[in-house]
């Protein structure tokens, strides 16, 4: 890792972004998720966001292997 500003600037946004993600979103949140090929699908988290050694905020999803960047992922909406 480098010590420039820009990696250390880097890491607390996407600390910041896994931070606000973990307070309003449980593991187990349904969420959707914008696939590598364009499909949005709807999934469940199976982690807590966090920041990854390259520095980005990624979450693990059920059924999909990997992890995906954070800033794919969004909250589904809670019908009531």
């Amino acid at each position: 890792m480098s010590d420039s500003p820009s990696a250390e600037t880097k890491a607390a946004k996407a600390q910041r972004a896994c931070d606000a993600w973990n307070r309003k979103h449980p593991v187990g949140d349904e969420v959707t998720v914008l696939l590598d090929n364009g499909v949005q699908r709807t999934t469940t988290t199976r982690s807590e966001a966090y920041v990854c050694n390259s520095g980005y905020a990624v979450i693990f999803l059920s059924g999909i292997a990997g992890y995906y960047l954070l800033e794919r992922v969004g909250a589904k909406p809670v019908m009531r």
